[in-house]
C-alpha cells in the first residue's frame, strides 16, 4: 500500500467528490483526492490533499489553510504545505451531523445562533456550508472536515441560502425557565385561628405592646432613611464638585501601564488609536487633557496609542528573495525568518518564494514581518560510501565508481599490510554524499629496505695515485733487402709478403718512390733510454715496390 510522507498509509480512496457526507455532487476529484488511511499508531483518518500543478492551486490552498487556522477544530491532526504535498489530516467526527439536527422539528434558539456566527466566518474565509462537514456538540457548531474550493462570494451566498432556510424553519426551542418546587403551596388564612377573631379580647396585644411595636418597626425605617439622605447628598456633593486633581505624565509609556497609572491617579480613560512611526508601536503618543493639567478627578482622560491600521500582507511567492524583500518593504512590512528547502516541482526554479507565513490577504500591523521558504532547486543525488578499509585497491576502486564517486587520488603508506589493501579512506563510510563528489584512498605497500649508510669520506687517507704502465712496443724485425729487377727483362709477378706491423702509424705517410727505383727504407730502431715510462718509438712501414 501506498504511503503518504511516510507516516500515513492509504488505505483506499473513497468514491465520489470528497468522501464526507455533504451533499455537493459538483466538485472534481482532478482537484483534491479523499482517502482513508491510518496513521502511524493503526488509528483510522481521513487525509483531504490537494493536487497542486498551478500557482493558483497553491494559493487556493493556503487559504484554505488560513480557514483552519480561523476555525480551530478539535478534529484537525494535521495540515502540511510544502511543495509536492499539499494535505490535511482529519480524526472521525463525533456528535451529531448538522444535516441532521436541521431535520429535526424543533430547534433550540441558542444553537441557531451559533451555527449562523459559523456560518458568517466560514464565508469569510471563502468557503460556503457544503464544503464544511460540521457536528454539533454540546449544542456548539465544530469543523470536522472541509474541503478545498473555489467559490466566488455570490456563489457562497446561494449555496448557504438554502441551508439556512432549513435551519430557520420548525419550532424553537428557548432556554428553560424557572418554575416553583411542587408542593410549594400558599397556605390560605383560616377563620378562628389564633389571633384572627376580632371578638377575642384575651388574644389582643395590650398597649405597652403596641407602643414597643411602634418603635421598632418605624424608628429603624426612620433611621435608615435619614442615613440613605445623608450619603446621598455627599456623593451628590462628590460627584458635583469632585476634587481637584492634577492629569499624570503617560507619554511614552505602553498602553497598559499609562491606563493602569491614569486609574490610579483618580481618572476615566479612554483609547484611541494613531500611528506615529518614529514611536514604537502600542505606546502612548498623545494624551488629552495634557500632562500636569488640573482636572476634576472621575473626569475622563484620552489616550492616543501608537497602534497603525493594519496593513494587507502582499502576495511574494513566485519572487526572488530581492523581489520580496523590496514588495515587502513598499508595503510597510519587513522579512521575518527565511528557509530553505529542495523541492521535487521542476516548475519551481531556484531561489524562487514557495510560501509564505503570514498568507496572502493576511491583515498584520505595520512593521510586521512576514517568514519566507525559499526554493533550492531539485533535490540533488544522493549516495555513499561503505567501509572500503582492508579490501583490495582493485574491489575498492569498483565500489567507488559504484556509489558515483569519483577517485582522484590515491596515495600509499608503509604497512605490513599487503600490498595494495586499503588502509584509509575519505569520505567517511556510510555519510550522505552528493554524486560525483571525489574521493580519496591510500593503500599500503611493503616496507623498503633501508640504504647501508654511507662513511665519512672525509676520514679516510688518501692513497697514492698509481700510473698504469704503458704497454709494450713491439718492433718488427729488418726486412732482407729485395734484389732490384732488371727492366728489360720480364719478370714474373710474384706477391711479396709485407711484414706485419703491430703498431701502425695511420698518419705516416712516405713519398711514392719511382716506379724505376723503388727504394727500400729500413727504420733504425731508437736507442734504448732507461726510463720509467719509455716512449714509443715511431715506426715505419716498408711499402711493396710496384711492377712495372
Amino acid at each position: 500500500m501506498a504511503r503518504l510522507d511516510g507516516k500515513y498509509e492509504i488505505l483506499r480512496s473513497v468514491p465520489g467528490s470528497s468522501g464526507l457526507p455533504l451533499p455537493n455532487g459538483s466538485l472534481s476529484v482532478s482537484d483534491f483526492n479523499v482517502s482513508e488511511a491510518q496513521d502511524p499508531q493503526g488509528a483510522a483518518v481521513l487525509i483531504v490533499q490537494l493536487n497542486v500543478q498551478t500557482s493558483e492551486q497553491r494559493t487556493l490552498f493556503h487559504k484554505y489553510r488560513a480557514a483552519l487556522k480561523a476555525l480551530p477544530s478539535p478534529f484537525l491532526l494535521d495540515v502540511v504545505a510544502r511543495p509536492g504535498a499539499y494535505y490535511s489530516v482529519w480524526k472521525p467526527p463525533a456528535g451529531q451531523a448538522l444535516e441532521e439536527y436541521l431535520k429535526q422539528p424543533r430547534k433550540n434558539v441558542q444553537t441557531r445562533e451559533d451555527v449562523q456566527q459559523f456560518t458568517q466566518k466560514l464565508s469569510e474565509a471563502g468557503f460556503a456550508l457544503e464544503d464544511a462537514d460540521i457536528h454539533l456538540e454540546g449544542g456548539l457548531p465544530v469543523l470536522a472536515g472541509l474541503v478545498p474550493i473555489e467559490r466566488s462570494s455570490e456563489e457562497i451566498q446561494s449555496l448557504n441560502a438554502g441551508i439556512l432556510s432549513a435551519l430557520q424553519g420548525g419550532k424553537t426551542i428557548g432556554r428553560a425557565r424557572r418554575t416553583p418546587a411542587a408542593g410549594r403551596v400558599k397556605a390560605p388564612r383560616v377563620a378562628g385561628a389564633r389571633g384572627t377573631d376580632p371578638h377575642n379580647t384575651q388574644n389582643q396585644p395590650s398597649k405597652l405592646g403596641r407602643t414597643l411595636r411602634f418603635f421598632l418597626s418605624v424608628v429603624p425605617g426612620t433611621l435608615l432613611l435619614a442615613g440613605a439622605g445623608y450619603l446621598g447628598a455627599r456623593a451628590v456633593d462628590v460627584y458635583l464638585n469632585p476634587k481637584v486633581l492634577v492629569v499624570p505624565k503617560v507619554l511614552g509609556l505602553n498602553g497598559q501601564d499609562a491606563a493602569l497609572k491614569m486609574r490610579d491617579s483618580g481618572f476615566r480613560v479612554s483609547v484611541v488609536p494613531g500611528e506615529e512611526r518614529s514611536l514604537k508601536i502600542g505606546s502612548i503618543i498623545g494624551q488629552n487633557p495634557a500632562p500636569d493639567s488640573a482636572l476634576h478627578g472621575g473626569r475622563l482622560v484620552t489616550l492616543t496609542i501608537n497602534q497603525p491600521p493594519e496593513l494587507s500582507v502582499p502576495k511574494v511567492s513566485e519572487l526572488s528573495l530581492d523581489g520580496a524583500k523590496s514588495v515587502l518593504r513598499d508595503a510597510g512590512l519587513k522579512v521575518g525568518l527565511v528557509r530553505y528547502t529542495f523541492t521535487a516541482d521542476l516548475a519551481l526554479p531556484k531561489g524562487e518564494v514557495v510560501a509564505q507565513s503570514p498568507e496572502t490577504g493576511t491583515q498584520v500591523a505595520r512593521g510586521g514581518t512576514v517568514d519566507l521558504l525559499i526554493s533550492q532547486g531539485v533535490r540533488p543525488q544522493q549516495t555513499f560510501l561503505p567501509d572500503l578499509t582492508g579490501l583490495s585497491f582493485e574491489e575498492a576502486k569498483a565500489l567507488v565508481k559504484q556509489s558515483g564517486l569519483k577517485l582522484n587520488d590515491v596515495s600509499v603508506q608503509d604497512s605490513d599490510k599487503p600490498e595494495g589493501t586499503v588502509l584509509a579512506q575519505n569520505p567517511a563510510p556510510y555519510a550522505k554524499l552528493r554524486v560525483g563528489m571525489p574521493a580519496r584512498l591510500v593503500v599500503a605497500r611493503l616496507p623498503q629496505a633501508a640504504p647501508p649508510p654511507r662513511e665519512n669520506l672525509d676520514t679516510l687517507p688518501l692513497a697514492q695515485i698509481v700510473k698504469p704502465e704503458p704497454p709494450p712496443v713491439v718492433v718488427p724485425p729488418t726486412p732482407d733487402p729485395v734484389p732490384v729487377p732488371d727492366p728489360s727483362v720480364p719478370v714474373p709477378e710474384t706477391p711479396v709478403e709485407t711484414p706485419p706491423v703491430t703498431v701502425p702509424s695511420p698518419d705516416s705517410s712516405s713519398p711514392t718512390p719511382d716506379p724505376q727505383t723503388p727504394p727500400v727504407t729500413t727504420p733504425e730502431p731508437p736507442p734504448a733510454t732507461p726510463s720509467s715510462t719509455p716512449e714509443t718509438p715511431p715506426v715505419s712501414t716498408p711499402e711493396t715496390p710496384q711492377t712495372p
